[in-house]
């Protein structure tokens, strides 16, 4: 078998956020889902059944929960790309997707969000 590519993801992650450019957004905080998918090196796979042979998907919560506990974002934008920089401080990630929803922004609609997508130069 040849493994041509694979990827973990977080997805719909819940939080809390200080996030928004409106008087009302400030004053509290909103839901907002966050969603990540990691593209990995493909030359890097787990063996042995070894959580130590491959990524280990708990920096993106405890950094994620970081990033937000750090203050305000006006911009879902600003939060995404910050969140794709941590995404490609990990050795074995080549590309990331990040999305982010607030999902009590309209009455009359799910969410209202922002995606992003990097590269990253493969690292062992």
């Amino acid at each position: 078998m040849v493994i041509r590519q694979h990827s973990l993801c977080l997805e719909n992650f819940e939080v809390d956020a200080s996030i928004g450019i409106h008087a009302h957004e400030k004053q509290r905080h909103q839901r907002l889902l966050i969603s990540v998918r990691l593209m990995l090196n493909p030359q890097l796979l787990a063996h042995g059944d070894d959580i130590s042979t491959t990524v280990d998907y708990d920096f993106l919560r405890t950094g994620i929960k970081a990033l937000l506990a750090r203050g305000h974002y006006n911009l879902q934008e600003t939060l995404v790309h910050d969140i794709l920089a941590l995404c490609g401080t990990r050795a074995g990630v080549v590309r990331a997707i990040v999305s982010s929803s607030k999902t009590e922004a309209y009455e009359d609609c799910a969410c209202v969000g922002y995606e992003a997508e990097a590269e990253f130069t493969p690292t062992a």
